[in-house]
């Protein structure tokens, strides 16, 4: 993955001040995604597993993204790491930032993280697995080819003898997508699930990682194309509602392309 600074999600004005209130970010399941072909070439019993925040590298604005995502919306810009590390308890001794701490230098599971609190990641009949590290173990950046089906069918294979799937890593069933997508230059943050029993049913449809308070600090808002004098007003009240040192002329910025395009709402 090149080297990226700052990430950027179109949505609603509703969810922004639902980001903003909760100060977290909504992961959706991989089965439930916009693109209906996102889960062809992938396991069936994988399908469901796969929890994801989807945003954008291209600073420049889009207008494909407003008209899909935010047509009277706003788009978040935060740092690429926009999530916490929380500090990992163990037995007998301080909690650690980091398992490099007690860990060898080769070892697997070396820069494993908790991007939500361990006590928030055991969640009765499932369980959210910590990313073994960050770069395609938590973020990655979407691939975009016409074989894209193919490409996910290379990772895996299944044992009709055992009856276990094999796989060669968890992110290449997710960072491959169709031709037709690839104007949204995407930066996926993706998390994993295990379920009791393997009873995927008990996976609920989306779940929230909190965002880290400096990220906070740093958000850049850009409000949608020609956006009126009240939604203006509106983002002002609910950014100065939630962010205590929110300041108009650094955070808020009118789009772009005011006077260049026209959205089609409705």
């Amino acid at each position: 993955m090149e080297n990226i600074e700052k990430v950027n999600h179109y949505t609603s004005i509703e969810s922004l001040e639902k980001i903003l209130e909760s100060k977290k970010i909504l992961f959706k399941r991989f089965d439930l995604m916009d693109d209906q072909t996102e889960n062809e070439g992938v396991p069936e019993i994988l399908k469901k597993n796969f929890f994801l925040s989807c945003w954008s590298k291209e600073s420049k604005e889009m207008i494909p993204q407003w008209a899909m995502y935010a047509p009277e919306g706003i788009r978040i810009e935060f740092p690429i790491n926009w999530y916490n590390k929380f500090k990992i308890p163990v037995e007998g001794r301080r909690d650690i930032a980091s398992f490099s701490e007690i860990l060898d230098e080769n070892h697997p599971g070396r820069d494993t993280f908790f991007p939500i609190p361990l006590e928030d990641m055991f969640c009765g009949n499932y369980a959210i697995s910590p990313p073994l590290n960050e770069n395609n173990g938590f973020i990655l950046e979407v691939e975009y080819c016409a074989d894209y089906c193919s490409k996910k069918e290379q990772i895996w294979s299944y044992c009709t003898e055992t009856k276990v799937t094999h796989l060669q890593n968890f992110y290449s069933l997710i960072s491959y997508k169709d031709l037709y997508w690839d104007f949204q230059k995407e930066i996926r943050y993706y998390l994993t699930t295990t379920c009791k029993d393997g009873n995927h049913d008990y996976l609920p449809e989306h779940f929230f990682v909190p965002i880290n308070p400096n990220a906070l600090s740093e958000i850049k808002i850009t409000l949608y194309p020609n956006c009126s004098k009240n939604d203006e007003e509106r983002v002002i009240e609910i950014c100065k509602k939630y962010l205590p040192n929110f300041d108009v002329a650094i955070h808020l910025k009118r789009s772009d392309i005011d006077g260049k395009y026209n959205s089609k709402k409705g």
